[in-house]
């Protein structure tokens, strides 16, 4: 089905439809998920349903014109009365969850687009817009579990919005300490879109965390001589590459994982004298990274999510 929306002028009267930033940021607008008008995207919907023979609520018809024109007030109001009347309707919670997503709720996506996705759990919008929400909630198995449900075998993904997917399920698993899956993720995103400087921040942060020093200071120094000074990851590198000289001085060894560049037998060699003292501060690097923030990654971790709260929000349209 057509699903495009066109960057045309509201109706005399209408309210201006505001840019869908959600697709914007996920890479949704790649899928043709939008809608050319409110009887197209009304016409798409009763083709999706679950239950084609099921009475549409005249409030959720009246949602789905009011959402297409950007008008996400009136749009909930409307979806909230089809609600009332039918329950049950799968895609008053999509919408629901959608307008919940605009308005930056993300327990209300979250909530919304759960109860959606018991009755449609391949919906690619769905996963994308509720991955966005456990991401802003710092749900990270929430959002590893939404991630892995997108890349399952088969499911076709433009190049860009499987990069996404990819990296943020390999920033999940470093929040999990899942490094190695991480890792596996996070290389991938990076061989789809080398310059993307989330991704790279993710995969140093990662192969820091495995020890291997080599790999994470050569991903961040080509992010801080790439990124602008815009950037927040660039700041970000630049805090965890400190970190990397700070284990490095207290002899925490660098243990390159390429088997080109070094065989099994010679990962984790420590010099006699620091061996014992090197194996605890690596160990409590990695158990106590997340929970300590003075001078350590925690710190950074937690620097990011304030980078990420200091976003102004966009003013909500009208009634």
């Amino acid at each position: 089905s057509t699903l495009e929306r066109k960057n045309t002028a509201p109706p005399a009267g209408a309210e201006p439809s505001s840019p869908d930033k959600i697709e914007k940021e996920t890479g949704l607008e790649e899928l043709d998920l939008n809608f050319s008008s409110s009887e197209k995207a009304l016409n798409s919907d009763l083709e999706q349903l679950s239950e084609p023979k099921v009475k549409i609520p005249k409030d959720f018809q009246l949602g789905v014109k009011f959402y297409n024109l950007g008008k996400y007030k009136r749009a909930k109001a409307s979806f909230l009365a089809a609600l009332s009347e039918k329950p049950n309707y799968s895609k008053t919670h999509f919408y629901l969850g959608l307008i919940s997503a605009e308005e930056e709720d993300w327990q209300g996506t979250r909530d919304s687009l759960i109860r959606f996705l018991e009755s449609e759990p391949d919906n690619t919008k769905a996963l994308l817009t509720l991955g966005k929400a456990y991401k802003s909630l710092r749900d990270w198995t929430g959002l590893s579990h939404a991630m892995s449900e997108l890349l399952k075998a088969g499911r076709e993904l433009p190049s860009k919005v499987k990069m996404r997917t990819l990296r943020d399920f390999g920033m999940a698993l470093i929040f999990l300490k899942k490094y190695e899956e991480a890792k596996i993720s996070l290389e991938k995103a990076f061989k789809l879109d080398p310059g993307n400087s989330e991704t790279n921040f993710y995969l140093a942060m990662g192969y820091f965390h495995l020890q291997n020093f080599i790999r994470a200071e050569t991903l961040l120094t080509n992010l801080i001589s790439q990124a602008s000074d815009k950037d927040k990851f660039k700041n970000l590198a630049k805090s965890l590459l400190d970190k990397i000289k700070d284990n490095l001085s207290k002899g925490v060894p660098s243990v390159d994982q390429s088997p080109n560049l070094m065989g099994n037998s010679e990962q984790g060699n420590l010099s006699s004298k620091n061996s014992a003292e090197a194996k605890e501060t690596l160990s409590q690097t990695k158990e106590e990274d997340l929970e300590k923030p003075p001078s350590s990654v925690g710190k950074i971790e937690s620097t990011f999510w304030s980078f990420e709260n200091d976003n102004p929000k966009p003013e909500k349209d009208g009634a």
